[in-house]
């Protein structure tokens, strides 16, 4: 069983996360002033899985910072937490984790800085801006 599990665990890291990576760039993304968040992925009502971001809060925010929140939310897509419905807490720092290894590096290190600044500021399923640091500095491999 341990040998199955460490064969599925280099499956996935070498083939499957590298192609969830190309395929990330099929999902549509929609802009969206009234939507109260930065981003957000959904399903339409055709099943269509999108994702919808508010470019009003992107330019709040810096291209760098909103780059990554996007990267965040093709995480939630390419790891299936639409149709798998993972726990939000682990289906938020799996996202995170994504978003860490596969944005380009100045959006990672932007975010990084963006969450440390926000110190103990955060919300239950993503946690605070200490934790996504950390979280993103883990992941990213090369801080």
């Amino acid at each position: 069983m341990r040998i199955f599990f460490i064969l599925f665990t280099l499956f996935f890291s070498f083939v499957a996360l590298p192609q969830a990576a190309e395929a990330q760039w099929r999902t549509r993304e929609i802009p969206d002033v009234r939507l109260n968040d930065i981003a957000m992925v959904t399903r339409l009502n055709t099943g269509e899985v999108v994702i919808i971001y508010n470019p009003n809060q992107c330019r709040m925010l810096g291209a760098l910072v909103c780059g990554f929140f996007r990267a965040h939310e093709f995480g939630h897509v390419n790891l299936r937490h639409v149709i798998t419905r993972r726990h939000p807490v682990f289906a938020e720092a799996e996202a995170d984790c994504w978003a860490a290894q596969y944005a380009p590096r100045n959006e990672v290190i932007a975010a990084y800085n963006y969450f440390l600044r926000n110190g103990q500021r955060g919300d239950y399923a993503h946690g605070t801006g200490f934790q996504r640091a950390n979280r993103i500095r883990q992941c990213a491999g090369f801080f």
